[in-house]
């Protein structure tokens, strides 16, 4: 208040909780190795734009705007330094009250920045996980019961990259990669060691361990299940490196990118952040820029190397859109635009990141949209049947669609004859196409051999419109083909056998003609090169056998050790699918 008055009883708010917390910060020394600082003070902040004096850091909180300049200072300070938080990603909320579990937050951000430890041996990183390759500094430290430094005391440390898995008994593969030794690291004065430029590879993880030993038996060996310790686990994810543009322009128009101009003006794109596997990164705050050229030379109407900048949100994603032409006159006819998405998007060029290397290459993907005023015409027939159906002693339906579109992707073809035709048929089977452009048909086939494909055709007859006229594509014709499957019978095995097709979405998998189904309570082993053995979840057993990958080249050869459709399975992977 006014500087006389305590008033104990009063309630503190978060602004105030900001002030105190970055004034005792200011009076205590954060924890270091005598080089490099581990931990931070508010005065170690930097201000993110100098030409404002009142902004200390790109904060994101949006409520400030009425709180002191100290108040900004500390809250915006104590952001950045990891110890205080808002209610939400853009408030603070200076004003409220702050509850005690809020408190304890605050001063646990507090005590990592200082040399105030729990007693025994514990271990902290600097950070623990990033995307991509990251180096993290570890701080070891020991403790006495009242919590005091122990100075000059030997502790072993070592990673399990170093010292590869534990055996089943919770010992090191090589006893002497975790024994004992009398030239162990010994405690600064502060009671710390510290393990600098520590990290871990692309996509991968990497545990340090921290022991003490025994003070009577040097020479014992470590073991995870029973020997007290501590540990610190750097795992990394898999940083994306290609953009990905998809839009919702139909995927069945002619050219993959034809809009018609009389049943819409907008083209939404969304950009995603991939792997060089082609997999989802959920990796936020990545700038895109976005340039727009609208028509071709030397018709070009409009261009912008700077059409917008977008960041991706904890997705991954961020979109855009345009628009197309208003009108069909002149050059606003058939005119087709370009739009180039660059990022450096795995910090290596200078786009999107102007402290990288200069000249590195960035990442960029072009789109075309032809904007057309053109009557719609039937150009396309889409065939849809079953992947598989499951043949037992009794016969099964099967159900056939096939569905018609126009140039532009949008359905057609309302009162047109398909012929539908599977084997066993004498004739084809005439269906007509409904208003949403599809004709289907259901076929009762018997009995058969499991793994023999049954191929449906197709074909469009030619028809005139309503003044005569024949259409301009008369014919369409195709196919598509769904395999007949027998479940495997229970405790059956297959030795070293290539999979010979994958159902994801239904977690099954098939062996020429033998269906067989996983689910999380199944036993995975990944017998390849690089699993060693080691059991795995279900998802990395689905990327071994090719089900995340949108086509296969060389199928996995897998083991069915056991196989139970309701009960435990046991399957091994000794190559993956490629």
């Amino acid at each position: 208040g006014d500087g006389t008055t305590y008033s104990p009883a009063d309630a503190v708010t978060r602004g105030q909780m900001a002030l105190f917390i970055a004034r005792l910060m200011r009076e205590m020394d954060p924890m270091a190795d005598g080089t490099t600082a581990y931990g931070y003070t508010p005065d170690d902040v930097k201000p993110d734009d100098e030409s404002d004096p009142k902004k200390v850091v790109g904060a994101p909180f949006t409520d400030l705007d009425l709180v002191t300049k100290e108040a900004y200072d500390a809250i915006t300070a104590l952001w950045e330094l990891g110890v205080a938080s808002g209610i939400n990603a853009t408030s603070y909320v200076p004003e409220a009250s702050i509850i005690r579990a809020h408190m304890a937050e605050f001063m646990a951000g507090v005590l990592d920045h200082s040399n105030a430890r729990p007693a025994g041996v514990t271990m902290q990183a600097s950070k623990t996980w990033d995307f991509g390759n990251f180096e993290s500094t570890i701080a070891v430290s020991y403790r006495d019961d009242e919590f005091g430094s122990m100075v000059d005391v030997s502790v072993k440390t070592f990673d399990s990259d170093t010292v590869g898995a534990f055996d089943e008994d919770g010992g090191c593969e090589e006893a002497s990669d975790c024994a004992w030794t009398d030239d162990e690291d010994l405690t600064d004065a502060s009671g710390n060691i510290y393990l600098e430029e520590v990290g871990v590879d692309d996509g991968g993880k990497n545990t340090y361990y921290a022991w003490m030993g025994d003070p009577e038996a040097k020479e014992n060996n470590f073991n995870v299940n029973t020997s007290a310790h501590a540990s610190v686990t750097l795992s990394s994810t898999t940083d994306a490196t290609k953009l990905k543009v998809t839009s919702d322009i139909s995927e069945h128009s002619t050219t993959d990118n034809t809009v018609d101009i009389d049943s819409g003006d907008d083209v939404k794109f969304t950009v995603q952040l991939i792997d060089d596997g082609g997999a989802n990164v959920a990796k936020s705050g990545v700038k895109i820029t976005v340039e727009l050229v609208k028509g071709v030379a030397p018709n070009v109407v409009y261009s912008n190397e700077n059409e917008a900048t977008l960041t991706t949100d904890d997705s991954g994603q961020a979109t855009f859109t345009t628009s197309g032409p208003k009108s069909t006159d002149g050059i606003d006819a058939d005119r087709t635009d370009t739009v180039t998405f660059k990022s450096d998007v795995d910090e290596s060029g200078t786009v999107g990141n102007p402290d990288s290397t200069p000249g590195a290459p960035a990442e960029n993907v072009a789109k075309t949209i032809l904007w057309k005023d053109e009557p719609p015409v039937l150009t396309t027939a889409v065939a849809s049947v079953p992947a598989y159906v499951v043949i037992s002693d009794e016969n099964v339906t099967i159900r056939a669609s096939v569905k018609l579109y126009d140039q532009y992707g949008n359905t057609a073809g309302r009162g047109r004859t398909v012929n539908i035709t599977f084997p066993g048929d004498d004739d084809p089977t005439e269906r007509k196409v409904s208003s949403s452009g599809v004709a289907s048909y259901s076929k009762t086939v018997p009995a058969g051999t499991a793994g023999t494909p049954l191929t449906m055709s197709y074909a469009v007859a030619a028809a005139n419109d309503s003044e005569g006229n024949a259409f301009p594509v008369p014919d369409v014709t195709g196919g598509d083909t769904v395999l007949p499957l027998g479940h495997a019978a229970d405790d059956s095995q297959a030795s070293q056998t290539g999979i010979t097709g994958v159902f994801g979405d239904d977690n099954r998998f098939h062996i020429e003609g033998a269906l067989y189904t996983y689910d999380s309570d199944d036993l995975f082993i990944d017998g390849t090169a690089d699993g060693g053995g080691d059991t795995v979840q279900v998802d990395k057993f689905e990327t071994l056998i090719g089900v995340k990958l949108s086509t296969i080249g060389t199928p996995a050869q897998i083991q069915v050790i056991r196989y139970d459709d309701d009960g435990l399975s046991i399957f091994r992977v000794a190559s993956a699918a490629s």
